[in-house]
């Protein structure tokens, strides 16, 4: 070490279930966030993005979702680090690993459950915002098991807004987003191509399997 001061970012710790790896199938799980060195030679199998750009683009990111929000538009607010920098740009506390809920900007419920979120959208107009967890690439089925196949249905396809750093669209090496939320039909009328916001006015076309 260079006796140097190093800064610190959230990172996210997964495992895989070893007795499904050995039955053939890969399920990956988040177990939480730990602080990790920023500084990308500190840390072992770090993206080739630089970490300037990185933090470029999730606030270009959360000043794009800014931009486009509605009035009187419930916000369901998805799980990962991608979205942290959303909620400290509205001065809101932010559940990493859970759920929350904005409205007109103004935080309404820090990490809700399932049976709280269909309670508070009931009759709303709603919108949800989720983000690549794991290295899979799922935007569904993995860590935010909150956002149930109920309230997927209830949100529509046409108001999930994805967002996601072109480093972690990148580090899927082509393979496409996926979704698994315990629903055959709901993961088939959610597949096909999106568009994934990546900064400010700026969007990937993205194909959901």
């Amino acid at each position: 070490m260079s006796g140097k001061l190093t800064e610190f970012t959230l990172s996210e710790v997964m495992d895989i279930n070893e007795d499904d790896f050995r039955a053939g199938k890969l399920t990956v799980q988040i177990f939480g966030y730990l602080n990790t060195f920023k500084e990308p030679s500190l840390v072992q199998g770090t993206k080739n993005a630089s970490v300037a750009t990185e933090e470029d683009e999730l606030l270009g990111i959360s000043s794009e979702l800014i931009r486009k929000m509605e009035d009187n538009t419930y916000y369901i607010v998805g799980s990962g680090t991608t979205l942290q920098p959303l909620m400290d740009e509205l001065n809101m506390k932010n559940t990493v690993l859970g759920i929350d809920i904005i409205l007109n900007k103004k935080l309404i419920a820090n990490d809700v459950n399932e049976t709280e979120i269909m309670e508070i959208i009931k009759g709303q107009k709603i919108k949800l915002i989720v983000t690549i967890i794991g290295g899979q690439g799922y935007i569904f089925g993995r860590g935010n098991q909150q956002i149930s196949s109920k309230v997927i249905r209830k949100v529509g396809k046409e108001n999930i807004i994805v967002a996601a750093t072109t480093s972690k669209l990148h580090a899927l090496l082509g393979k496409p987003l996926r979704v698994d939320t315990g629903d055959q039909k709901l993961n088939n009328e959610l597949s096909g191509y999106i568009q994934v916001t990546t900064g400010y006015k700026q969007n990937h076309l993205v194909n959901v399997v």
